[in-house]
């Protein structure tokens, strides 16, 4: 299966993208939006660091060698 994007997917995506520039020229010209806008990206990387760590906690535990019985008997 390929990667190929419809045009109707291309068209939709330009759209989407052309509001979401536009919703964001608003929220720049809004000084009081863009200050609780930024208040809110503190936040979300907060949690993305606190993901990141649980992520990387799991990624370590599946990588290390299990400690079988025939290991131990060694």
């Amino acid at each position: 299966m390929g990667n190929k994007i419809s045009q109707e997917e291309k068209e939709w995506r330009a759209r989407s993208d052309a509001q979401t520039l536009i919703d964001a020229e608003m929220i720049k010209k809004d000084s009081a939006r863009s200050r609780l806008a930024a208040g809110q990206v503190k936040k979300i990387a907060v949690e993305t660091q606190k993901r990141a760590q649980a992520v990387n906690n799991v990624a370590q535990k599946v990588t290390k060698p299990q400690n079988t019985k025939s290991a131990r008997r060694k």
